[in-house]
């Protein structure tokens, strides 16, 4: 470690906590391969331990990436000497998770780092102010690839994969009803969820309009003073989301995971294994 990220270096002593906050919170320790397994439509014994090991490995890099973000945004004045043991503290405090979700952000970060060719994994959520979190167009659509790999712990398999099943369905109408703030917005819900199209192309538009209701529900919820118009260009970004996005959801729409046992788990790895040009 060189001398200018030494202990009695402000920025030192606070890279340091940050980096053991990532351990213990994007670590196998909490991040379990179960959960990874999860959300990549495998069984644990379906990842080598070789792969683990290298998206572990990835996980508590980016979680770093994650957490210094975060912590940049609420502290302007990180490296000043008179907010170091405060900021110290609040990156040390077990019931500060710094607002991250590891079996989701994990996913985020994998595509910041291939999009940013290997520079960084620091997601465009983590780099907003707690408003923005919610009504910034760019962290709307940015949810749309890494919610294909979306399983919380209540979840047996990736999203786009419970489409598929009628009763999946019903489980993902239970999980996610809560974020309605409407009679409406719950039916609108429940009625996307109601049928499986036949056509791939449809099923993903059904993705699509699932998605735009929970990520526009889930941030009329969390902002009240939401308008109209930040409403409006949240759904006009959704429209038009990235082409690696556009290619990847159309592979998992046709449903290849059914025949490509490893479609998601390649994905992952090709992300992580990015390289700087």
């Amino acid at each position: 470690m060189t001398e200018r990220f030494g202990s009695k270096f402000p920025h030192g002593r606070i890279a340091q906590t940050v980096e053991m906050k990532a351990g213990k919170e994007f670590g196998p320790e909490r991040l379990k391969k179960y959960d990874v397994a999860r959300a990549l439509n495998l069984q644990e014994d379906q990842i080598s331990d070789g792969e683990w090991m290298e998206i572990s490995e990835f996980a508590v890099n980016a979680g770093a990436d994650l957490i210094r973000a975060a912590i940049q945004q609420d502290s302007k004045d990180i490296f000043s000497s008179r907010y170091v043991a405060e900021i110290q503290r609040s990156i040390e405090d077990e019931d500060n998770d710094v607002g991250l979700k590891p079996f989701h952000d994990i996913f985020h970060a994998a595509e910041t780092y291939r999009a940013t060719k290997g520079k960084h994994a620091a997601a465009r959520f983590a780099e907003t102010d707690d408003r923005s979190k919610y009504v910034d167009p760019q962290s709307a659509v940015a949810e749309l690839y890494p919610v294909l790999f979306f399983a919380s712990p209540d979840m047996p398999k990736p999203l786009p994969v419970m489409f598929s099943t009628a009763d999946d369905r019903k489980l993902v109408f239970e999980l996610f009803k809560t974020v309605a703030v409407s009679d409406e917005q719950l039916k609108e819900m429940e009625d996307l969820l109601s049928t499986y199209p036949s056509d791939p192309a449809e099923r993903q538009r059904q993705y699509e309009s699932f998605l735009e209701c929970i990520v526009i529900f889930n941030a009329q919820k969390q902002v009240k003073d939401i308008n109209r118009n930040e409403i409006a260009m949240m759904r006009e970004a959704m429209k038009s989301p990235p082409e690696h996005y556009r290619v990847f959801a159309a592979r998992v729409f046709n449903e290849e995971w059914r025949e490509n046992q490893r479609l998601f788990l390649d994905e992952l790895l090709n992300c992580i294994r990015t390289r700087s040009e």
